[in-house]
This record gives structure tokens, C-alpha cells and sequence, in this order.
């Protein structure tokens, strides 16, 4: 497991070191980012994952941003919280970012992680889990920048989130890596969960659109409910759950050439 492997690798840099870390910022340095960040006025809240010994926090926070830092290793979490103690420190896992974090960020930095998973991952899996995660986080408007070595091309084969479906996406030349600075977009649509059968295709202010993939006779069975302004699409034979929170109630669900189209009238 990641989390195994990034506590040893920083427990025997300790030990190595004499009880100090040194710090690493690969991909790009922390300043040739700062050009790309979202302007805010007053003080932006922001999250870097996978920090590792990142000087990028620090220099966050000298730019006027209240900055909290995660990383999976408590050894690094522990040593980076007295090298940087004006920033906020977690030792937690992207793929599941405490639920308190919900709407909380204007900017969540990713810088090495999501590169290596999604070559891991040509089908674009872990694209889709780590950007449900930075999404849930974030508040309305919040931006996402992601730095990877090469190009992400899960950004265009993945379907399932269709990221331009919530993303407004910009992708920056870097020295040596590529900068992907992603928007979301607007409108109160809030993905709590992405199974692999259903995804977001089209939203406007009173209709949303799901590509769902499933049997003709999966679909008759298809079940949702609605509380209030959040309606829940079951798929019976599995349990799972797609949620979404709405800024209106549905009043009709009907399926269509585009999918499963649920509307406020």
C-alpha cells in the first residue's frame, strides 16, 4: 500500500539523517507555479495533498493563503509540522479526505500525485476518485491545479466523470512537467459518489442528464427518490448509490437519447 510505503521511505530518511528530512519538490519548483493560481481577494483557503517536504506550503503561505497539508506518512507529516508551523498539517489519504473538509477549499494542489496514478491507471480510475475528492472539497468556484510529468491523457479517454462536464480546464507548459488548472463549473450540482455506471453529461439551471450504462432491463428496475433538493439514482442488484444535491426538486425523471434526464418541471 501507498501509505506503507511512503512511512517507510521517510522513517529511513530519518534515520539516515540523523532525525531531519530534507526538502524535495519534484515536477516544478514551488515559485514557477505561483503565476497560475487563482487571485483571491483576502485570504484563500488551500489544500496540497500528497505534500511530502514540499516548500510549496510554505510559500502559499507567505503569498497570503491559509494552507492545509496532507501527506500519508506520519513520520513526514510529524517533521514538516515543526519545519512549517503556520500551516495546517493532517496525515490523512486523498482518495478519502475527511468528510469535515466538504466545501471548505478555494484551491487544491495537487503536485506528483495524480500524475504516477493515472499512468498507473490507463482506464483513468483514480482520475475519476481524486477528482471526486478534490471536487467535494472545494467550494463552489474552487479551483484544482494538478502538475504531472507528461501529459494526463485520461483526461481525454476517460468518460466516466466527462471532466469538461465539471471542469473548465486550462493545461500549462511547465519546465520539465505539464500544469492542468481546472475550474468547477457552475450551478449547485454536488457529486457526493461516482459509481462506474452513471455520469454527469450536461447540467443547466433546471435539468441534469446522467449517461448511465446499463441493460435495457437494468433500467426498468433503475429506482430514485428524492429528499428535498437531493435526488438518489439506486441500482437495486448492486446498492449503489449515485447522489447529487440540487438547487431545484426534481419533478420528472425520463430517459432520453442523452441518458437519464431528471428535471425540476
Amino acid at each position: 500500500m501507498d501509505s506503507d510505503y511512503w512511512e517507510s521511505y521517510y522513517a529511513r530518511s530519518l534515520q539516515r539523517r540523523g532525525g531531519s528530512l530534507r526538502s524535495e519538490d519534484c515536477y516544478c519548483d514551488p515559485d514557477s507555479l505561483m503565476p497560475l493560481l487563482p487571485i483571491h481577494h483576502g485570504q484563500g483557503q488551500a489544500l496540497l495533498v500528497g505534500s511530502g517536504t514540499s516548500e510549496l506550503p510554505q510559500r502559499l503561505v507567505e503569498k497570503g493563503w491559509k494552507v492545509w497539508a496532507m501527506d500519508v506518512s506520519p513520520s513526514c507529516v510529524a517533521w514538516m509540522e515543526k519545519l512549517q508551523p503556520k500551516v495546517e498539517w493532517c496525515c490523512a489519504d486523498a482518495f478519502a479526505l475527511p468528510e469535515s473538509w466538504s466545501n471548505t477549499f478555494d484551491l487544491v494542489l495537487d503536485k506528483g500525485l495524480l500524475g504516477p496514478k493515472a499512468s498507473e491507471d490507463p482506464c483513468g480510475m483514480a482520475l475519476g476518485q481524486l477528482l471526486a475528492q478534490y471536487r467535494r472539497v472545494l467550494q463552489p468556484g474552487g479551483h484544482t491545479l494538478i502538475v504531472s510529468l507528461a501529459p494526463l491523457n485520461s483526461f481525454r479517454a476517460w468518460p466516466e466523470p466527462a471532466v469538461e462536464s465539471i471542469w473548465e480546464m486550462s493545461t500549462h507548459d511547465l519546465p520539465g512537467s505539464v500544469a492542468y488548472l481546472l475550474k468547477l463549473r457552475g450551478g449547485a450540482l454536488d457529486v457526493q459518489t461516482f459509481p462506474c455506471w452513471a455520469s454527469i453529461i450536461d447540467l443547466s439551471a433546471e435539468s441534469v442528464h446522467l449517461r448511465v450504462s446499463l441493460t435495457a432491463e437494468q433500467r426498468r428496475s433503475l429506482q430514485l427518490s428524492t429528499d428535498g433538493h437531493v435526488a438518489r439514482v439506486q441500482r437495486p442488484e448492486t446498492d449503489e448509490v449515485f447522489e447529487l444535491s440540487l438547487p431545484w426538486h426534481v419533478t420528472s425523471a425520463k430517459w432520453t437519447s442523452q441518458g437519464l434526464k431528471l428535471s425540476a418541471g
